[in-house]
């Protein structure tokens, strides 16, 4: 993969880590702010990439601080809806990094819709404090977990109106969507309103 290709064709320009799944661009502060349960995130490598049958796959990211976007993927049991097994790609800082590591750790034995409620608050205290002007990096990485949680959904067959009455429905007014420059769900969402509207257009007709 070149690394132009990473992440929707981000820059990935003079990279301090480099790996197929991990560009970290931002050069930070050195570690000065980082936890030590956050940069062991950043150290693990368990869970970089994509797993073997992954069914379902959740994006969020921005360009408001340079390019920062985290990638989650799950093999999700279609019986079950229980998170199997999960991995995420990161590009950005060490915080976006241990941010997607903790979602991807945090999701596995859980279901999709339990995975849903997931919160920035809930996950930036198991990844560990991170500078203050990374805080914002929990919220990306919970965006790409509820990106994955409903890709799953729409591939066995939900709607449009069945996205919007499940539980933890994205609200695009919230805090994490206004922050959010850049979702796979949104886009995914769009395209269902869109063939909502037309079904409707040929039911009048």
């Amino acid at each position: 993969m070149k690394p132009e290709d990473m992440l929707g064709g981000a820059p990935v320009a003079k990279p301090y880590i480099r790996t197929r799944d991990v560009f970290q661009t931002d050069q930070d502060r050195g570690t000065e702010g980082y936890s030590e349960e956050a940069l062991a995130l950043v150290a693990e490598t368990e869970k970089t990439g994509v797993p073997e049958g992954a069914n379902a796959i959740g994006m969020a990211g921005s360009a408001k601080h340079g390019t920062v976007a985290v990638q989650l993927f799950a093999r999700v049991n279609p019986e079950t809806h229980v998170i199997e097994e999960a991995g995420y790609r990161a590009h950005g800082c060490l915080a976006m990094i241990a941010s997607g590591c903790a979602a991807a750790h945090w999701v596995e034995g859980r279901t999709v819709e339990q995975a849903a409620a997931l919160t920035a608050e809930g996950l930036a205290e198991m990844r560990g404090p991170v500078p203050r002007d990374k805080s914002y990096t929990a919220r990306y990485a919970t965006c790409a977990v509820r990106g994955m949680c409903g890709d799953f959904l729409i591939r066995n067959g939900a709607t449009y109106e069945d996205m919007l009455a499940r539980p933890h429905a994205c609200d695009d007014m919230s805090i994490d969507c206004v922050l959010c420059e850049n979702c796979s769900l949104r886009d995914q969402m769009v395209d269902l309103r869109i063939e909502s509207r037309h079904r409707a257009a040929e039911a009048k007709e």
